[in-house]
């Protein structure tokens, strides 16, 4: 019975807290419990509730006006919205990132595990990305993928909300490194991933020393290519049958960018 009245509880939890975002990071985690608790599919919960805070969030929704400061180097919280600075909004126990509205990047902390579990759990491709189930799985995550000793992950904040990660796997050796991102579902398609994309990119390939970067992605998920161009990444070739997913294998399109690579304006 729950999982059919969860879409109208989730309208009202929308409406209360002014964001798909704001909810979902507040009450991500209390979903998986209750799923968990009535012997329910997690996944399934999560979709109805996603309905029910689509049809909340629809007539709110408003552009976002967002430029790249290039040069910028993102080791704190580095600023993507062209409005002057205002009082932080929505303060609450899990907001990590206090920043003025709109998207900025901040390093990536050991307190958002629970914003980056209702991340993944609001959508099941997030799965690619690592296995981040629980609190205690993605508290280890975070761990994984900011230890200084490998690279850096920065958080893609809306306001206090992280809504994305970008990361860098270095290789000290030759001087390159692994790039990747991702953003949760409530915040795409709006063009903030390619803008801290550009940016951490940036950085790495002048500030840090890197001189080449890399990255792969399905060829079922043009976005993330879209994600890479726009960030002054090169399409290199194709990894045939890279991936086996669902008994089927899938290629990967591969992307380079370099220190002598133009910069994306």
């Amino acid at each position: 019975m729950f999982p059919l009245i969860a879409p109208v509880t989730d309208w009202i939890g929308v409406f209360l807290t002014g964001s798909v975002v704001n909810y979902n990071t507040l009450f991500g985690p209390l979903q998986v419990a209750i799923a968990q608790g009535i012997g329910a599919s997690p996944a399934l919960l999560v979709g109805t509730n996603t309905a029910g805070q689509a049809s909340a969030a629809m007539p709110a929704l408003t552009p976002v006006r967002a430029a790249v400061r290039p040069g910028r180097c993102p080791t704190g919280d580095t600023g993507f919205s062209d409005q002057p600075p205002e009082e932080p909004v929505m303060a609450q126990s899990l907001a990590t990132c206090i920043a003025p509205p709109g998207p900025r990047l901040r390093f990536l902390r050991a307190e958002d595990a629970p914003q980056v579990l209702a991340a993944f759990v609001s959508d099941p491709e997030m799965a690619r990305q690592g296995t981040v189930r629980t609190l205690v799985e993605a508290e280890q995550y975070v761990r994984t993928v900011s230890d200084p000793a490998s690279g850096a992950a920065w958080a893609l904040c809306e306001g206090s909300i992280l809504v994305g990660l970008i990361g860098i796997t270095i290789d000290e050796q030759n001087k390159s490194g692994w790039f990747w991102y991702w953003t949760a579902v409530s915040a795409r398609g709006r063009g903030w991933t390619a803008r801290a994309a550009a940016t951490v990119a940036d950085w790495a390939l002048s500030e840090r020393g890197v001189e080449r970067l890399e990255l792969g992605h399905r060829v079922n998920n043009p976005a993330s290519g879209a994600v890479a161009r726009s960030a002054g990444f090169v399409r290199e070739g194709t990894e045939r049958g890279k991936f086996l997913i669902d008994g089927a294998r899938v290629d990967v399109e591969t992307y380079g960018r370099l220190a002598s690579d133009p910069w994306p304006t």
